[in-house]
């Protein structure tokens, strides 16, 4: 891992001392489901989703640095709520925990028939292609709970998960697959392939910069745990080689996973004086960039805490997003990065105390694959499946994106994609939760 371009700084701007918050929520009661092995990252041939070797063994590997995994299991980190944690703002079951056809708060509703979709889903594969109805219909409607327990079910009666049995995105097939193989491969398999994609080839740190900057600790430890079982490798390191400079350290920092709890009480004393340091160390006229007091100050600290150091630095300098965005002391991908984080949590279009953070920076990003010569389908996928495992975050993209281009989202979508494409993620959009 890349050593901080300024390590001097380190006793100047300390680190943030942070206890993890352990939880006594008892495990809930369960039916048992199978778990499968990992997804072995295989896929059809001439698109990069993952190019791991079907039955790679990890114990082959060089074990990863200690200080890439914490010691505790995952089940007493803060976040973590019995064999479920938060991930992407929505509850999700543990990937190494047990499969449960459903959470918490749907237990009171009917028992999830997995054998029934099972054998639907089998029915809709035929000779030649796929019934895309049946493949829009189940992949729309099901819950993470219920797609991982699906996935179980289909790993006892065909070695293949869920994932590995449904179609993925190749060069010559349409985007629905790409959709389809998202959804089925749940919300941190389908980061961890992402992370994976963006580093493979040519580098692509937009796509690093949305699955790694302004993470929960817990999210961030749980995707390294899930890339390095689905890929062998570790996913700091793998990341850390493709970069350099200023851009290295930056997601090297995001990957520690060494934030501030949200319940951390915002400091105003260190909020002022980081709002005089980024003025002093970067963003005022002759300054110099440091990069660590960077870090510190929107890497590290909670959401609150970054909300506030850009309120404060907007009254008492300049307009900060501006600031940032003007200054050319600052690398392009680090910008990039910390113009998102700002986007996540600022105050003016989130509502961070009631954890909704972000919605309208992802109605732009979204904006922004379609906008131009031609759309990103790409792009345009991973972040309407991304945005759909949070019923409230799509909820407020919807309406982010409404108030921001006086348009609702699913008419622009329907404007730039077509066919089975289009229909799937429309029903993304549209679901009522």
């Amino acid at each position: 891992m890349a050593q901080n371009p300024d390590p001097t700084m380190s006793a100047q701007f300390p680190q943030p001392n942070i206890t993890p918050q352990s939880h006594s929520t008892p495990a809930p009661q369960t039916q048992a489901v199978s778990y499968p092995p990992p997804y072995d990252g295989t896929t059809q041939p001439g698109f990069p989703v993952a190019s791991i070797t079907p039955g790679f063994s990890p114990a082959v590997m060089t074990a990863p640095q200690a200080s890439h995994f914490p010691s505790a299991p995952l089940s007493e980190k803060a976040g973590v709520l019995g064999n479920e944690l938060v991930y992407l703002g929505a509850m999700i079951p543990i990937p190494d925990g047990p499969s449960t056809p459903q959470s918490k708060a749907d237990s009171q509703s009917d028992a999830y028939r997995v054998s029934d979709d099972y054998l639907l889903l089998k029915s809709a594969k035929k000779s030649l292609g796929w019934n895309e109805g049946i493949l829009t219909k189940k992949l729309v409607e099901l819950n993470p709970y219920q797609l991982k327990a699906l996935s179980g079910h289909f790993y006892e009666k065909e070695k293949k998960t869920l994932a590995e049995f449904l179609p993925s995105k190749s060069r010559f097939n349409s985007w629905f697959n790409e959709v389809v193989h998202g959804r089925a491969l749940g919300p941190v398999a389908y980061d961890a392939v992402l992370v994976r994609r963006a580093v493979e080839g040519a580098v692509n740190e937009q796509l690093l910069v949305e699955l790694l900057l302004n993470r929960s600790n817990v999210e961030m430890e749980t995707l390294k745990r899930v890339y390095k079982k689905n890929f062998g490798y570790d996913m700091m390191t793998d990341v850390s080689e493709e970069l350099r400079n200023f851009t290295q350290a930056m997601f090297d920092t995001a990957m520690e996973g060494k934030r501030d709890a949200p319940t951390t009480p915002v400091n105003y004393v260190e909020v002022a004086r980081q709002v005089d340091n980024l003025y002093n160390y970067g963003l005022g006229k002759n300054s110099q960039f440091v990069a660590s007091m960077f870090w510190n100050t929107f890497i590290k600290p909670s959401d609150a805490h970054i909300a506030a150091v850009v309120d404060e630095y907007s009254k008492k300098y300049t307009n900060l997003r501006r600031m940032i965005k003007s200054t050319s002391g600052i690398e392009k991908h680090v910008k990039l990065g910390l113009l998102y984080i700002i986007d996540s949590v600022k105050s003016k279009r989130n509502n961070v105390q009631q954890g909704h953070t972000g919605a309208w920076r992802d109605a732009k990003l979204l904006e922004k694959a379609m906008v131009g010569a031609g759309t990103n389908d790409e792009a345009l996928s991973y972040r309407i499946v991304r945005a759909s495992w949070n019923p409230q975050r799509m909820r407020d993209v919807k309406d982010a994106y409404r108030r921001r281009y006086n348009g609702s989202l699913e008419k622009r979508v329907r404007s730039e994609t077509s066919d089975w494409f289009k229909r799937i993620l429309i029903e993304l959009i549209e679901k009522e939760f």
